[in-house]
């Protein structure tokens, strides 16, 4: 072991730094005795004077675990060791610290002399690398980490799940096996935007799964940065969209069939603003007024231009009357007719369904609705009247006759 002589030398140095120093003496049975020395920074930090903590040992102070003998042993035997343990500090605050003790003579007594440096930040950065860990463990999204040649570094269970491919199978294997050609020309574009520090959010594309199958995927692609901040690798989220991409199409097509439905029908959707009050439409509902969007200003019409700019005249009233009313009187559908006046000019028949839409206390919160075209039935109506009334007089006709000659003849 070595000696140290020069105290005042050792003092200067001892005092300088900004760890917790101090010397302890090591009985004869290889046990901590009291403190014999410590530094500025141990007074400072533990909250104790000076001759406070010469009155004790490192019992008084931390915790102690079970290892705390072994590695006392560690130190008799090694003349050195490291470990941690939490340090009490005089007010009640725990402070974790890594140790590194050394057996020295001092003055001709054994002692050890230990450093101990304060790693509360990295226990806490431990606690969220931790954390972190976790939650790419369990996430249900495929997190995939490569270097910025492809690389993979580092994959989850999720994307064994939803690549098919285990991590000792990914792990040093470039990710360009999980695309086309096409498709790694366009993540190699994505490459060169995470190098410039962008991320890359929610990009819909394809992906292969073990076995050659083509998914769906949402991806999102963010930098990975050493110590130094440089980016030096891609962190990639992946969710697989199949599903979702299906029920698009499944929606889509039973959208289009809806349109094609209503249009057989004649009908138009709309809804009513709860905030504004105003109609909310979309195009097929301005082609039924022969007029669109942008000729009116978009898509949200205000109740009294509706009806000044596309309500018959004569109807009007009808109209405002029935609106205001909706669902006051009864809480079924209301349904009635009126005549529109298109943009050029012409006027067509609709009938309007009405329906209501109420809160858990039956309160009015909005409405939505149908209008329907029934110009052709009213035509047909009015053809059929008018049919009607000819035959009718017709008939009335032949009847009067009829019974004039009746008369003539009963005359005879």
């Amino acid at each position: 072991m070595d000696e140290i002589n020069d105290a005042e030398l050792f003092k200067q140095v001892f005092n300088q730094v900004n760890d917790i120093i101090t010397i302890i003496e090591i009985k004869e049975d290889g046990s901590a005795g009291n403190f014999v020395h410590v530094n500025d920074m141990a007074v400072e930090t533990l909250g104790y004077s000076r001759e406070e903590l010469t009155n004790m040992s490192p019992r008084d102070i931390g915790s102690k675990p079970l290892k705390n003998k072994e590695k006392i042993d560690q130190l008799i035997s090694k003349g050195k060791v490291t470990f941690e343990r939490v340090y009490n500090t005089k007010d009640g605050q725990s402070i974790p610290v890594e140790i590194n003790s050394h057996m020295f003579k001092f003055k001709g007594q054994k002692v050890a002399l230990s450093v101990a440096r304060d790693i509360t930040e990295r226990k806490k950065a431990e606690v969220e690398i931790n954390r972190l860990a976790s939650i790419v463990e369990s996430s249900v999204d495929a997190i995939i980490v490569y270097d910025l040649d492809g690389i993979v570094l580092n994959w989850n269970p999720a994307a064994e799940m939803i690549y098919g491919y285990s991590a000792q199978e990914m792990m040093g294997k470039n990710v360009s096996v999980l695309m086309e050609d096409e498709k790694w020309q366009e993540n190699l574009q994505n490459i060169e935007k995470i190098k410039r520090g962008n991320v890359v959010s929610h990009f819909e594309t394809t992906r292969i799964k073990k076995g050659g199958y083509e998914f769906d995927v949402s991806i999102t692609l963010s930098p990975v940065r050493n110590l130094d901040g440089e980016i030096v690798g891609i962190a990639g989220i992946a969710r697989d969209i199949t599903e979702r991409k299906k029920s698009e199409k499944a929606l889509e097509y039973a959208q289009i069939q809806l349109e094609n439905a209503m249009g057989l029908a004649q009908l138009v959707y709309w809804e009513m603003d709860p905030k504004t009050g105003n109609f909310i439409v979309n195009d097929r509902f301005y082609s039924l007024y022969g007029t669109t969007a942008d000729e009116e200003g978009g898509y949200e019409v205000p109740v009294e231009y509706y009806i000044e700019k596309f309500v018959h005249p004569d109807d009007r009233g009808l109209v405002a009357e029935t609106i205001q009313g909706a669902g006051e009187t009864s809480p079924d559908d209301e349904q009635f007719e009126h005549r529109i006046v298109r943009k050029d000019g012409e006027t067509r028949y609709i009938v309007v369904t009405i329906k209501i839409v109420y809160d858990d206390e039956n309160n009015i919160i909005g409405a939505y609705g149908a209008n329907q075209d029934i110009t052709q039935r009213k035509k047909a109506e009015e053809d059929l009247r008018i049919s009607e009334e000819k035959y009718r007089k017709i008939v009335e006709k032949f009847i009067q006759n009829a019974l004039g000659l009746i008369s003539e003849i009963n005359k005879e």
